[in-house]
């Protein structure tokens, strides 16, 4: 509304099937007089049918503004034909989200360069793990992809900004061209991104295969190398306490792994074991990595820290002995398991006694004094804390090191369950090189400070079942 109350009408050209739209909006949002297009930032979305400001977010380069617009539609408003295309720009919002925060972390990537340590390291990865809540190992991927979409795939960053493609996209075309340079790089775009806006992630990902096998084929030896190198077997639990295996491996080894699953199931099966084959499949893979731990396959136990490979389940002595059906728990993932399975397990595990506070659950014991930390020690700290103490480190404390708060010989420096926890090679460095500084509390809590001043505070593993 203008002075005077009159009504402006304000052309806007990129809106489908409208001429003139009547906008209730002061003047100072508009550039008058004269011919200068429209300044829409100052805009809100009021005053407008949510159809119409929907149309114009889709039609305009997805910038802040353009977030600002689309948070102010409000889809009770839209006919049920326009809710489609209201969730593909809330898809292409996310996908402008995704690309803006691997800038910021490219950013602080070109910052960190001003906290190198030993060894030529940085602390971009460690301050993007505490402030995403990270695993450091996921902190180091994001910051890898953001690092090479900025300097290798600048036109795929482009898209991904303006919303054209997912994420999903972005990874396939990271991971097709890992091992091209620049030059390369820059073919693959050329060849892949015109219409990748219409295509499907798989579709997407085929198209860039070819593309690479283009601009830089390769036989299929060095292929067959490439991808052994990226061999590995992860583990995730389900909020029902299914455990998920997942193995990346050389296709010879994968049809060994079945084939030994298959034939312990069929064997079973024909003695008339009325499981289901799926279920004797995973039997038969659990037993054989058994033998394995317990030395039966190789005549010697594989230990950790000098002690025997160890899986602790907790329980309370009540379910264990049947006064009450609480379930257990896996502290290495933290899922709950059923006390039937636990109990079947007690009648041939070796149990052992662990003492727990009963203020926030964690895990009392032990002073020994020397520098290299005894197995009996690692054994307490390993359980006290279950992962590293690194900020959101998953690695299982088995698979840390065994680290010094207060360096071995300084005051407080002691090697006791006061000064001694299990961390993970990066977060280790970065205590050790890049300048992270860490403090016990007398409560066993870890809080970290990172050179960019984050802050972050990791607690013994709580043992108690219920809070």
């Amino acid at each position: 509304m203008l002075a005077g109350g009159r009504k402006l009408s304000v052309v806007v050209p990129n809106v489908r099937g409208v001429i003139a739209v009547p906008l209730e909006l002061p003047a100072g949002v508009f550039d008058l007089p004269g011919n200068e297009p429209w300044d829409g930032s100052q805009w809100d979305g009021s005053g407008v049918p949510a159809a119409v400001v929907l149309s114009w977010v889709e039609d305009a380069p997805f910038t802040s503004s353009t977030m600002a617009l689309l948070a102010s539609i409000d889809a009770g408003e839209l006919a049920p034909s326009d809710l489609p295309r209201l969730l593909k720009a809330w898809d292409r919002a996310e996908s402008h989200a995704a690309a803006k925060k691997a800038t910021v972390i490219a950013r602080l990537a070109h910052e960190c360069r001003a906290f190198k340590g030993w060894d030529d390291q940085e602390p971009t990865a460690n301050e993007t793990s505490m402030a995403l809540r990270l695993p450091l190992r996921h902190a180091q991927v994001e910051v890898h992809r953001s690092k090479r979409l900025h300097t290798h795939l600048p036109h795929t960053l482009g898209m991904w900004l303006d919303g054209l493609i997912t994420r999903g996209h972005v990874r396939r075309m990271l991971s097709a061209t890992a091992r091209l340079g620049q030059g390369k790089c820059a073919q693959v775009e050329d060849l892949v991104l015109p219409g990748a806006e219409t295509l499907s992630v798989s579709d997407f990902a085929q198209k860039v295969a070819r593309a690479v096998a283009k601009v830089h084929p390769r036989d299929v030896k060095e292929r067959y190398d490439d991808a052994t190198n990226d061999a590995d077997v992860t583990m995730t639990m389900d909020e029902d306490g299914i455990g998920w295996i997942t193995a990346n491996m050389p296709g010879v080894d994968a049809a060994v792994v079945k084939a030994a699953v298959d034939a312990y199931a069929t064997a079973h099966k024909a003695k008339g074991d009325p499981r289901p084959l799926g279920m004797l499949r995973t039997e038969g893979l659990r037993k054989m990595c058994e033998r394995y731990l317990s030395g039966d396959l190789t005549g010697r136990a594989p230990t950790v820290h000098g002690r025997p490979v160890t899986i602790n389940v907790c329980a309370t002595p009540a379910a264990l002995l049947g006064l009450t059906d609480t379930p257990g728990l896996l502290p290495e993932t933290g899922a709950a398991v059923p006390i039937e399975t636990i109990r079947a397990m007690a009648q041939e595990a070796t149990l052992r006694w662990m003492t727990i506070s009963d203020t926030n659950g964690s895990l009392i014991d032990y002073v020994p004094t020397s520098y290299r930390i005894p197995a009996r020690l690692h054994e307490f700290i390993d359980a006290k804390y279950v992962t590293s103490v690194g900020p959101h480190s998953t690695v299982p404390a088995t698979r840390a090191d065994g680290e010094h708060l207060i360096p071995y010989g300084d005051p407080g420096g002691e090697t006791s369950p006061d000064n001694t926890v299990p961390m993970d090679r990066g977060w280790h460095n970065a205590k050790t090189h890049l300048g992270f500084k860490v403090k016990r509390r007398p409560n066993g809590e870890i809080t970290w400070t990172t050179p960019l001043g984050q802050s972050y505070t990791v607690h013994p593993y709580d043992y108690r079942l219920g809070p």
